[in-house]
Parts: structure tokens; sequence; C-alpha cells
């Protein structure tokens, strides 16, 4: 069974969907495919699933919503394509378990596309060939299917829980359109690092990416107007002088230089490493769910 939780969350077996039920049993099941193979107690399903006023039931609801998911996943393992409750090649069924205070969702994190991502990011990062990392972050990208637990949770959970995964997708994003620059393929990237620069105008390595395609193509005035216009904005929104990179970039680009990419994102012999995620939650750790949305 795989389970996907980048976009609206699902599981599939044998390629066909299984029927997770109701909103509630989607988001519990979810959370605890975030922590596969680890506890997630009882009080943070129920702080999760009600922030604000829990009913008095909570605890008895949550158990309710476990014990049908538990006869869903058993249903469908049972009908799995080859009649031994996992489809072929899969390590086995997946279960929930309880385990003292909470639960334990038993699953290869492999069939869990959040952890497939991370891990293809953390893969991207440690190699220095271009084209594998152009791979592994195509592979990685494609996981996504709309925004992260789309349609299962509110915003502000969906924030909570899934914050650092977004971020790591721009990266993940950023480090591609550099991958291709690199290459030479300043046509490839030039619409893409457009919108993206379009749509997220703070994040300085889409502004320089912007700036490289377009210089790259020999729309050097065009390059260097996007760069007037974001030291406007950073003058106008932070009182600030763009970051150093972007000025140094626009000093490269005046030049003609050879290879006026910023030197982070130049090819090297040491990978450069970015964190591919933030340390996940602490188990057991209730309350204040407010504060910290």
């Amino acid at each position: 069974m795989q389970l996907r939780l980048l976009g609206p969350v699902r599981a599939e077996l044998g390629g066909r969907a299984v029927n997770l039920g109701v909103r509630m049993q989607r988001f519990v099941l979810a959370v605890l495919a975030l922590e596969a193979n680890r506890l997630v107690t009882t009080e943070r399903l129920v702080d999760l699933t009600w922030p604000a006023d829990p009913p008095r039931t909570a605890r008895r609801i949550i158990h309710s919503q476990v014990s049908r998911l538990r006869a869903t996943l058993a249903a469908a393992s049972a009908n799995a394509p080859d009649g031994t409750g996992a489809p072929a090649g899969a390590a086995g069924p997946v279960t929930i378990r309880g385990d003292g205070p909470g639960y334990v969702l038993d699953c290869p994190a492999d069939r869990i596309d959040v952890h497939r991502f991370t891990g293809l990011l953390s893969r991207a990062q440690h190699t220095d060939d271009d084209r594998i990392r152009l791979e592994l972050l195509d592979e990685a990208l494609a996981l996504w299917q709309g925004p992260f637990l789309a349609g299962t949770a509110s915003e502000a959970t969906r924030t909570l829980l899934g914050g650092h995964l977004a971020e790591a997708r721009l990266g993940a994003v950023e480090d591609r359109l550099a991958a291709l620059l690199r290459q030479g393929d300043h046509l490839r990237v030039l619409d893409e690092a457009r919108r993206l620069a379009a749509e997220h105008p703070d994040r300085q390595r889409l502004v320089g990416h912007l700036m490289l395609a377009l210089h790259g193509v020999g729309r050097t005035v065009e390059a260097l107007g996007v760069y007037r216009q974001a030291k406007e904005r950073f003058a106008d929104e932070f009182g600030l002088d763009p970051p150093a990179e972007l000025r140094q970039l626009e000093t490269a680009i005046l030049r003609d230089d050879r290879d006026p990419a910023p030197a982070a994102d130049r090819r090297s012999g040491t990978a450069r490493c970015r964190p591919a995620q933030l340390p996940t939650d602490v188990p057991g750790f209730t309350g204040r769910v407010g504060q910290l949305a």
C-alpha cells in the first residue's frame, strides 16, 4: 500500500484507490503516517483534531476513528491482488497498533510520499553529478499532487504539520533551476523562473535565477531591470539594500563574467548541503497548539 499526503490524503493498493472514509479518519491516518513507525499519543491526535475546544468525548472519538481505519486497512490488505495481504514486492500490510498512550502506524517509510520526498532531496543534495541531481529532484517534485493534506485539515494545521515541507519543496525547485542553469539551459529556466519570482518576490535565489536566465538568452537589459525592481522592493518594504549575492550578481552581469552565478550555485567538488526538513515534532508534546501555530 502507498500512502499519499502531498496533495489530497489517499491510499493506493495494487493501482486501485482505497476508500479511507470521512475527513477525520483521513486526517488521523495522515498524522500517524507523518510519524510512521513512531508513537503518536492520543492527546496529540486530540490537540491536532480540535485545536481550540475538544469535546468531552474526544478520546473516544479518536479511538473510534482508529478502529475504523484498522478495519479499512485490513480489508484492503485482504483483497490485495496476490491474495496474500500485500501487493507483489511489498514488505507486508500497513497496520495501526496500540502502544501505551497512543498508536503507531507500522509502514515502511518509502511507501509514504512525504518520506520518499525528503529521502530523494537528501540524495540530491549529496551528489555532485547534475544529471543525477536533476533526476532525483524531478522525481521528488513529481510526488506533489496539490497542497499538503489538501481538503483534510485547516490551513493553520497544514502549516503547523507541513510548513517545513512547503519550504523544502521551494528549495528543491530552486536547486533544480540552478542545476539547469549550470548546464546552460537558460531558455528552459526562463518561463518557470519568471513565474516563481513573481509568486515569491522575497526569495532572492529565484530572483537571481531569473536574472541569470535572461542574461543567458541575451536579454541582459531585462536582467538588470529585474535587479532594479528587486532593489526598489527591498528599499520600499524593508528599508534595506538587496542581499549581497544579488548585488554581486548584478556586478558580474555588468562585467559580462563568464560564470556570473552566485558561488553557492556553482558546481564544486563538495555538494552544497541544505536541510531537507526541520526536526519532527516531539512525540507526546501536548497543548499550546494555538501558540505553536
